[in-house]
């Protein structure tokens, strides 16, 4: 089982505790990466490694996390204060979970964000597994 999504275009305005979708689906071996719920459901028990990298708009920060089902297995923060340019940062968990298993990215649940997650043709905010 694989998947590779990204995000087609940016989004603008992350409110707390967002679900983040990536709607471009490139692989998605098994179908089991929803590209409208943006939630990866586990086929069976095992070890998965998950992998997301975000870009930041110039000027923006936010925090991500990655949670499965409802527990926060891993955590980003994405800073381009001051700055005129883009920013990314990549996180990398590996987790043993069951099947039928929801993962997913979201923002933060209580810290607020400033700006968006920003995707392009060029540069693509993604989420693999």
């Amino acid at each position: 089982m694989a998947f590779y999504a990204y995000m087609s275009q940016s989004e603008t305005i992350l409110g707390h505790h967002q679900t983040l979708v990536f709607d471009h689906v490139v692989t998605n071996v098994g179908g089991n990466y929803n590209p409208y719920s943006g939630m990866f459901t586990s086929p069976s028990q095992g070890g998965y490694v998950f992998s997301w990298t975000l870009y930041c708009s110039a000027g923006g920060n936010f925090y991500s996390q990655v949670v499965v089902n409802s527990d926060l297995v891993g955590a980003l923060y994405c800073g381009a204060q001051g700055s005129r340019d883009i920013k990314h940062v990549t996180g990398v968990v590996v987790v043993e979970i069951n099947q039928g298993d929801i993962v997913y990215i979201r923002s933060h649940p209580t810290i607020s964000n400033d700006g968006g997650v920003y995707s392009s043709s060029t540069i693509r905010s993604s989420f693999t597994g």
